[in-house]
Order: C-alpha cells, then structure tokens, then sequence
C-alpha cells in the first residue's frame, strides 16, 4: 500500500473508531437514563428522535398515537418558551419517561400520573435550556431547577406545576414532582454503574435496542384506580406488560409475562375487545402482533395499549 492510500485508510479508520465510540457513549447515556427510570417508577416508555409521528417510517395516525407518551413534555416545554420544545427536539438522540401512580382526570381528557422525562441530548447540538427558558430559577441542594405552570390535558381548564433541571449537558430531566425530579437528577448525577434492575427485567435483552418500546412492572398495591392505571382484565398474577416496535417493518408486539404457573396456563389471554387475543409462546410468556396500517382499527388496538401502559384517555 503506498503512502497516499495509507494516510486515506487511517483516516477512515479514525473517523470509524471515532464513530463507534460516540455511538456506545450514546447508547451508555440511554442505559443510564433507563436503569434510572426503573428504580423508580412503574412503566418507562423509550424512543428515539425524531418521535414516531415524524419518522416517516409509519401511517401518521399510528404515528400520533404512540407519540401520546412523550406528548406532555412537548406541550409542557411549549409552556416554557416559545421556541423550547422545536429546540429540544432537534438537539435530543432519544427521550424516555417514567410514569406511576396512575389516577383519572377530574372530567374527560388524558390520564394523570407522576411522571419524570430523561431527554437524551444529542453530543453534536447541545441544546442548553437555560437560553429558552426565561422564568425564574432556584438552587436545591446544588441542583439548578426552573419552575412554570404548564396546561392540562383535560376537559376543564387547569394547569401543573413543571420543573426542569439540566444535568451535566448530557440530559434534560422533566418532571410534575420536585421530589422525583431531584431524586432523577442526582442519581443521573453520580458514576455510572451495572444496574442490577436491567439485569434482572425479563425480556429486555429482546427490546433494549428498539427505536420504540415500553416495559411496566405491575405495582397492584399502588393502583387505587383499575381503569385509569390501565389493569382492567389483566390477570391477577402477571408480572409484566413489554410493547416494542419495528418501524421498518410495521408491526409491534405486545408481551404479557406472569410466572410460569399463572392462573391462565397455555390458554390465550383476551384484554379487550378491540384487540387480538394475547397467544401463549412459552411458559408464562402470552404475545399478541398488532399490524400497523393506520387504519381506524390499528388506531383503536394502540389506543388500548397505551392505556395499558396508564397513558389512557377519557373520553
């Protein structure tokens, strides 16, 4: 090899490493964010950006429903600054939200929870909230937090308390509760280590790598209300609740998982009447495949599935 295409090798080689390392530091940042949504809440919805109604990869109706999990925190960014949530998203690589304590609305619209966003930001355009947000901010316990009222989603005009806190320019954490964002931020604040809770989820070696997925381990002491928590005919010893996404290929699956002696044994599993049964695929393990054509039926069938996950509407 001469010299002039020996230069040219190790030039791409150096941008090939280059971007393998930036890749596994960005998927490292999403782990972390991950394994710290699971020590603290009940379901954690992950996807990258851009969100699924404007990948391009689905029906755009398909597209919007599963947007409904990331929904509020663009809306409450809006509230936040005029041109927030457009530069939140064109700086994120992904964004995730952990969600718990699922409760209904007081008339019609979506249901309520304590909820607390990660925003993955992208390592190339730094998004820096403090630009956009122009309200006041305050420190607690070291931690800089800005506060703002930002509207419901329900029939009845009502606004919530937000807070937001930026940490070390690699996330921007949301939240409705000022305990829950402190407690996200300080723990996205310390080394990073194995989370022995991702170790031990099931099934989520299958899922971790998706553009789009949602895990909920079932808290039933927690849910004072069935229907706004989304348990309605699930059955009484299930575990978990897995939802995952090809977006190339259209198609999502639902996963069920409860012990291997579950009181439904090999038997199909129905949860509603707008969606297909849940089949049996190993001990313990039930699975129904949702097709998305962004027909009236593939909008109905994912409308269940967020309520299952406790991000249901009343309507």
């Amino acid at each position: 090899m001469d010299r002039k295409h020996m230069c040219k090798f190790l030039v791409l080689a150096a941008a090939l490493s280059f971007a393998c390392t930036r890749g596994a530091a960005q998927m490292n940042h999403e782990y972390r964010a991950a394994a710290v949504l699971f020590d603290g809440f009940e379901t954690v919805f992950y996807s990258k950006v851009p969100l699924p109604s404007s990948s391009g990869k689905l029906p755009q109706q398909d597209g919007e429903v599963m947007d409904a999990p990331f929904a509020y925190l663009i809306e409450s960014v809006k509230a936040a600054g005029e041109h927030a949530a457009g530069g939140m998203l064109a700086g994120s690589e992904a964004i995730l939200v952990g969600a718990k304590d699922f409760r209904a609305p007081e008339g019609l619209g979506g249901v309520q929870s304590r909820f607390c966003y990660i925003v993955v930001l992208s390592q190339q355009n730094k998004f820096d909230f403090a630009k956009q947000f122009k309200g006041p901010r305050e420190s607690l316990e070291g931690l800089e937090v800005w506060k703002w009222q930002a509207p419901l989603f329900e029939e009845a005009p009502s606004t919530a308390t937000i807070y937001a806190a930026q940490i070390e320019g690699v996330y921007l954490v949301v939240s409705n509760s000022l305990s829950e964002l402190q407690s996200v931020s300080l723990r996205l604040k310390r080394p990073a280590g194995e989370s022995q809770t991702l170790r031990s989820l099931r099934g989520w070696q299958s899922i971790n790598r998706g553009e789009f997925w949602a895990y909920r381990r079932y808290r039933r002491s927690q849910a004072a209300d069935q229907v706004a928590a989304g348990m309605v005919g699930i059955p009484q010893d299930a575990e978990a609740l897995v939802f995952s996404v090809d977006l190339e290929k259209r198609v999502a699956v639902l996963r069920l998982l409860g012990p291997a002696g579950s009181e439904a044994g090999r038997k199909s599993i129905t949860i509603n009447s707008a969606m297909p049964a849940l089949d049996p695929r190993e001990l313990g393990a039930w699975e129904a495949r949702i097709a998305m054509f962004g027909d009236e039926q593939t909008v109905k069938r994912l409308f269940v599935v967020m309520g299952m996950f406790g991000f249901g509407v009343y309507l």
